[in-house]
């Protein structure tokens, strides 16, 4: 059984479909809600810190028969120095429509250097925690996924959520907010790295 950190429905189903070979399901069926502070430096930073949080609060009997799978992923703008990046979800600071103030103050910041396109790119990574096969010692393994591109100041697209009507990624000519959700999956940050994380899965002798 593989729990992840996470409540949000589309991305435990996106998972799940990637890993039918287990059973997954958030971690709240188990557990209340945790707040674990992001403050990591990096994406793969604060997805173990997620992991590792839930996982030493599991009671012992459900540690032992499970994984904690935990995600931090973000966009980093080449023209900004990297920015937005771990700090994408925070961009803008607290704000009841988030991902438009976040959008809107990425175009801003283009918009003071007087471009309209830089390179860019979404990064995902993914920390697995769970116990080492015939010991109770906690183990953790991490991988990414990155996926290259462009974003631009116009805002296009309706579908997904974030940054994604700024993104266009190589070789198109579309951001992944004007594709369907089963297009944009297949070339996605977080998608490229929950494929390694079945390789993860084969190499490491985790108990579960």
């Amino acid at each position: 059984m593989i729990l992840v950190a996470s409540s949000n429905a589309h991305k435990i189903a996106e998972i799940a479909a990637l890993l039918p070979e287990h059973e997954v399901l958030p971690y709240t069926k188990f557990l209340a809600p945790i707040e674990i502070l992001e403050d990591g430096d990096t994406f793969v930073a604060n997805a173990q810190k997620k992991a590792q949080g839930i996982f030493v609060a599991l009671p012992q009997a459900l540690a032992s028969s499970c994984l904690v799978l935990a995600d931090d992923s973000g966009l980093c703008v080449r023209a900004l120095g990297g920015a937005p990046g771990v700090r994408s979800a925070r961009y803008a600071g607290a704000n009841a429509d988030i991902d438009n103030a976040n959008n809107a103050k990425l175009v801003a910041e283009l918009q003071k250097l007087g471009i309209s396109r830089s390179s860019a790119y979404f990064e995902c990574a993914i920390a697995l925690c769970g116990f080492a096969k015939d010991s109770h010692t906690m183990r953790c393994a991490t991988t990414s996924g990155i996926v290259e591109g462009e974003v631009s100041i116009e805002m296009c697209g309706s579908n997904g959520f974030g940054y994604d009507c700024l993104f266009i990624p190589f070789g198109f000519e579309r951001t992944f907010a004007q594709m369907q959700p089963n297009e944009k999956n297949t070339l996605s940050h977080r998608f490229r790295a929950l494929q390694n994380v079945r390789e993860l899965l084969q190499k490491i002798d985790f108990q579960y």
